[in-house]
């Protein structure tokens, strides 16, 4: 018998989840996610504001562990106080995973806007997972996409690429939280 030491997973009692996604349309019972307890659940809500390849950082906290932060995330900026308590960290094995991410795109509205921003994502190699588009009265476009990339480097040069379009003004990340 192989027996494995670890946090635990559990994939919570068939009823609960099956009641979960009576609470949700076009949910199934397999869509939900059941935690073994608080601890659980904000690391997984943490975790899902972190992607692959962002530039992270570590803190040694009192009672808790090592907390995992981006490196911008105003969490971490209040944490500098005691930069004694920072330590390296970093990602492992990334090599060739692709993962979602949005960005936000504002322009000045004109022809052929979108056709130019399309081209240059599909320029850059990457995966368009999906969209939307406003034009607002005052004539400013706001347009969202998500994309799939290989990594922040990529996508550091999607969003140069992006604002260097004319008339587009930015071009940023989407970040939760």
């Amino acid at each position: 018998m192989e027996v494995e030491l670890g946090y635990g997973w559990t994939n919570g009692a068939v009823e609960l989840r099956e009641d979960v996604a009576k609470l949700y349309r076009n949910r199934t019972s397999d869509e939900v996610i059941v935690t073994n307890g608080s601890a659980e659940a904000n690391f997984m809500m943490v975790m899902s504001l972190i992607e692959p390849g962002d530039e992270i950082v570590g803190y040694i906290s009192l009672g808790k562990g090592i907390t995992i932060h981006r490196h911008d995330c105003k969490n971490a900026l209040a944490l500098m106080k005691n930069p004694e308590r920072f330590i390296q960290v970093g990602w492992k094995g990334l090599g060739g995973m692709a993962f979602r991410v949005e960005i936000m795109i504002e322009a000045l509205d004109r022809s052929h806007l979108l056709e130019d921003v399309a081209r240059t994502l599909s320029d850059s190699g990457v995966n368009i997972i999906g969209g939307s588009m406003q034009t607002l009265p005052d004539g400013v476009v706001r347009d969202r996409f998500t994309l799939e990339v290989g990594d922040v480097r990529q996508l550091d040069n999607i969003l140069a690429n992006i604002r260097g379009i004319e008339t587009v003004y930015d071009a940023y990340r989407v970040v939760s939280g």
